[in-house]
């Protein structure tokens, strides 16, 4: 399919069953992955989708409220925080119970620009399905943790479908969706797959929850992995674990980015001195600070806060570590 290629209605409206099978079976390899985004948005809708079909594959992350997802002849209740893989030519329905608030993100797309053989339209096609090397597949139903990587990730696909005056923007929305969709296929994969999420992903992502609610209230303050597995209330190895599903990272490395960006909201405040900023983000001294803070960004807190203040007086304070 033509990555100029422009079907919203076919691809996310509902349509009548049509032939879904036999489907022709299409081997890809990884290497091959090179996505193509068709519609990504953000919506907050009360939401009734008889069953249908799709030409292209569709992921949604529900935010908000909770969905009855009914594919394969199974209903299931997604709840917020839960991700929706569905392929191609999968009859499924989706209704919001009691026409309660819901709200997602939601990413049509191709694998790669030619598999399927490219079509002008989506509609066209006949159906498919993609085999994986091992016989991989993503799972259908997956939960993620609040703050989850792949939240931000889609987040950034919708901004970027929704403005896209920048020319680059197209590649990261593509490379972040390449993550996601790599992402899927590990837990599809590994002992980590989570098809119908249950009381134990529930309580996971309440854990987490709680975890990552500590974090951004305690900046300022010593945060231990000790400390975090007694808010999670579980044992550090089943912390660590957790963790790395819910963040895609290490606690330190989730902490130190958390502290950095708040670093970066507090330096526009002029009347904030460096070595106050470090403390308020929980860094032991100015010069520890200025140091990751410039492996981070490029930049020490100064020369940053001087480019966000364009110029505008304001008293720099000299920095041994530059």
């Amino acid at each position: 399919m033509s990555s100029h290629c422009n079907s919203n209605s076919a691809s996310e409206g509902s349509v009548a069953y049509g032939m879904t099978e036999p489907k022709r079976r299409i081997l890809l390899r990884f290497d091959q992955v090179h996505p193509v985004i068709r519609i990504a948005h953000f919506q907050n809708v009360t939401w009734t989708i008889p069953n249908r079909i799709i030409y292209d594959f569709e992921i949604i992350l529900v935010t908000r409220g909770a969905v009855l997802f009914n594919m394969e002849g199974q209903t299931r209740r997604a709840e917020a925080g839960t991700l929706i893989f569905i392929p191609p030519f999968t009859p499924h329905a989706l209704q919001t119970p009691n026409a309660a608030p819901y709200a997602h993100f939601a990413v049509h797309f191709d694998f790669c620009p030619d598999i399927p053989p490219a079509s002008e339209q989506a509609e066209g096609r006949e159906p498919y399905e993609i085999a994986w090397p091992g016989g991989m597949q993503a799972p259908p139903l997956t939960t993620l943790a609040p703050g989850h990587w792949i939240e931000q990730a889609l987040r950034e696909i919708a901004e970027w479908r929704a403005n896209e005056g920048d020319p680059l923007s197209g590649l990261e929305a593509s490379c972040r969706l390449a993550r996601v969709l790599a992402q899927l296929l590990r837990w599809g994969a590994g002992a980590e797959t989570r098809k119908t999420p249950g009381a134990g992903a529930r309580i996971s992502h309440e854990r987490m929850a709680r975890v990552l609610a500590h974090i951004a209230e305690n900046l300022g303050d010593p945060l231990t992995l000790k400390d975090l597995a007694r808010v999670a209330n579980v044992g550090r190895s089943r912390f660590m674990t957790l963790f790395r599903e819910a963040t895609g990272g290490s606690p330190h490395q989730y902490i130190q980015g958390k502290r950095i960006a708040e670093a970066r909201r507090l330096l526009a405040d002029p009347s904030l001195q460096i070595k106050q900023i470090a403390a308020m983000t929980g860094f032991e001294d100015r010069f520890y600070f200025s140091k990751v803070f410039r492996r981070v960004d490029g930049l020490t807190p100064t020369q940053f806060r001087a480019a966000v203040l364009f110029g505008r007086s304001h008293s720099p304070e000299d920095e041994s570590v530059r």
